[in-house]
């Protein structure tokens, strides 16, 4: 699977910025859950630990690939869009 995540070019990002922040743990598990069906899952197991307030997402969707594990969660990087009409 070749490099997919690019970043928004600068009148993109002035467009679409909406200042969203995921902070809670409910929010950030949506988000995932999100993506999760992006990527074409047909099985998602989600994990919560409530001592910790953490979780795990994982799914058999086509995920991303390597390359691009050093961008994930970077600011304005996306797969999913290219211009405004995306």
């Amino acid at each position: 699977m070749p490099p997919n995540l690019r970043p928004l070019p600068k009148p993109l990002v002035d467009k679409i910025r909406t200042g969203v922040t995921l902070n809670t743990v409910p929010q950030a598990v949506v988000e995932l859950l999100c993506n999760s069906l992006d990527a074409e899952a047909r099985t998602v197991l989600i994990k919560l630990n409530a001592a910790t307030l953490s979780f795990t997402v994982e799914d058999d969707g086509c995920g991303i690939c390597s390359e691009d594990l050093e961008l994930v969660g970077t600011r304005y990087y996306t797969s999913k869009l290219r211009s405004l009409t995306d």
